[in-house]
C-alpha cells in the first residue's frame, strides 16, 4: 500500500514534500515512523528526542498512539512539536 507523507516546515526545508511511501498491508504509524527514520535522519533525530517529538496527523485527525493502523491512500502530515501552556 502507499501513503502521502507532507512534512511541514523545519522539516519541508529538509525533505521534499508530499512524498509517497509504500509500506507493507496493515502496517501501523510506528511502522512508517521507522521507514521516514532509516530514509530522512531529521525525521529519526525528532522521533527519538522525549522533549520535541512531531506531532502527527492521520487523514485530518491528530493521532498519538503508533499502534494505529494505517490504509493505502492515507495522507499523512508531519508537524514540528507543539508547546503551550
Amino acid at each position: 500500500m502507499k501513503v502521502k507523507v507532507e512534512f511541514m516546515i523545519p522539516y519541508k526545508e529538509h525533505i521534499e514534500s508530499p512524498v509517497i511511501i509504500g509500506l507493507e498491508k496493515e502496517s501501523d504509524l510506528g511502522m512508517l515512523v521507522k521507514k521516514l527514520s532509516e530514509e530522512y535522519p531529521v525525521m529519526k533525530r525528532s522521533f527519538e528526542s522525549e522533549i520535541d517529538r512531531p506531532t502527527v496527523s492521520v487523514n485530518g485527525q491528530i493521532v498519538f498512539k503508533m499502534e494505529t493502523t494505517l490504509a493505502d491512500g492515507d495522507e499523512i502530515i508531519i508537524f514540528p512539536p507543539v508547546g503551550g501552556g
